[in-house]
């Protein structure tokens, strides 16, 4: 029996057969791994089993009983290994997952590559999404069960079959379809511009319309909680607290929340808008996903260049370049975007009452801006990179002093 333990998962490699025979020294074995009482979630994998006996299942069973405030998952079971845990009931209580399948990428069409993973298209009905993460199957699933509750919520978005493995790792097979990315179109349709970013922010509203059962999905007052948690040894215990105590004075609410709305997470497919890059998807107060969508088309352009250069690595291109490569707008369209897309989401409110939210997307988009570099953080490969991105930190931490608390509440009561 084999086990590895990375960033708070404990995987536990099961041997082929459990019975009669090794029951007990399988036992002994598992419950002396150290790691069992630091873990934040057991994995034990089912890849090498081929049969579990009920001696076997007692053991998978205690094992879940004595650290049941630790998540136990049973991952890579095979049909016949699933069918015992689920025909002796276990699988109300244990989550078991079986084997994913296979899909071989030489036979796949490559279509475009990204920060986080690939795309290709395996058929004339899927494409295949393949992340660079080795290890984030449970992560990938999570992204898969999102977005089902974002579709049975009537939310637009591309449909999600399951998830695979591939030898560049795990993939997300998704729906094809006959549409384009937003961006591209309003880049190359400028007569169309304006309409499209009008667009974005009816989706926008959509979004903020629909609520969702609450603790269905994670509520981003709580993930930006533990984003900020996370870089605590890199910052002061006053900034952490500074930072936490911004968190607080958002409204907690139950509306859906893309997380990362910009016309290249978004595609046209018939004409209507459908989201792509369900990733960060949540439910939350809609200033996470204003100030997000500020902090893209108003605040990455205008950052000053040496903080910006801090925080991204522009290997030897201008930040407007680079801009441009990442986001298919120039700086020019970003600001027109900006203003129809702002316009049209605070249609509805006074002169008076948008002054007070638009102060809130500011200050809440340098927020997002910091988790950003809070991000870079755990990915820093040396400590000037580390030390560059605690600036970035620290820039926007001052910036975001020099608003007006009363202001931000006002805007919070104002905003519907």
């Amino acid at each position: 029996m084999e086990c590895t333990y990375n960033a708070g998962s404990l995987i536990i490699t099961l041997p082929t057969r459990i019975d009669a025979n090794n029951a007990a020294a399988f036992e002994k074995e598992l419950f002396a791994i150290e790691q069992l009482h630091d873990a934040e979630e057991i994995l034990t994998d089912a890849k090498n089993l081929t049969y579990i006996s009920s001696l076997g299942l007692r053991v998978i069973l205690k094992l879940a009983k004595k650290f049941r405030n630790t998540p136990l998952l049973v991952i890579n079971a095979s049909n016949e290994v699933y069918n015992v845990f689920d025909a002796t009931g276990m699988t109300s209580f244990i989550k078991v997952s079986k084997k994913r399948r296979v899909v071989d990428l030489s036979s796949a069409k490559f279509l475009a590559s990204g920060m986080f993973g690939s795309v290709y298209r395996v058929n004339e009905e899927q494409i295949l999404k393949v992340f660079n993460d080795l290890t984030a199957e449970r992560k990938i699933q999570e992204i898969v069960d999102t977005m089902r509750i974002a579709f049975t919520h009537d939310i637009p978005t591309v449909i999600p079959f399951e998830v695979v493995v591939t030898e560049k790792g795990f993939g997300i097979l998704l729906e094809l379809l006959n549409a384009e990315i937003l961006a591209t179109l309003m880049h190359d349709n400028p007569k169309d511009f304006d309409r499209y970013a009008i667009e974005m922010a009816k989706l926008a509203k959509t979004l903020a319309d629909t609520e969702f059962e609450a603790g269905l999905l994670k509520n981003c007052n709580d993930v930006m909680t533990d984003i900020v948690e996370s870089v605590a040894e890199y910052l002061t215990p006053e900034e952490i607290s500074t930072l936490k105590g911004y968190v607080d004075l958002v409204p907690r609410r139950n509306s859906g929340v893309h997380g990362d709305l910009h016309a290249r997470n978004i595609m046209i497919a018939d004409g209507k808008p459908l989201l792509i890059d369900m990733d960060d998807f949540c439910c939350g107060h809609p200033v996470w996903e204003v100030a997000g969508t500020h902090m893209i088309y108003q605040t990455v352009p205008h950052f000053p260049e040496e903080i910006f250069r801090k925080q991204i690595d522009l290997e030897g291109i201008s930040p407007a370049d680079f801009y441009f490569k990442m986001i298919r707008f120039t700086v020019a369209e970003a600001d027109i975007c900006w203003e129809n897309f702002s316009n049209e989401y605070f249609s509805d409110y006074s002169a008076v009452e948008k002054n007070y939210l638009l102060q809130a997307v500011e200050f809440y988009s340098r927020f997002r801006m910091i988790t950003v570099s809070m991000w870079f953080c755990h990915s820093a490969k040396n400590s000037t990179r580390l030390a560059m991105q605690v600036d970035v930190i620290r820039h926007c931490l001052k910036e975001m002093q020099a608003f007006d608390i009363a202001d931000l509440i006002k805007a919070f009561e104002v905003w519907k």
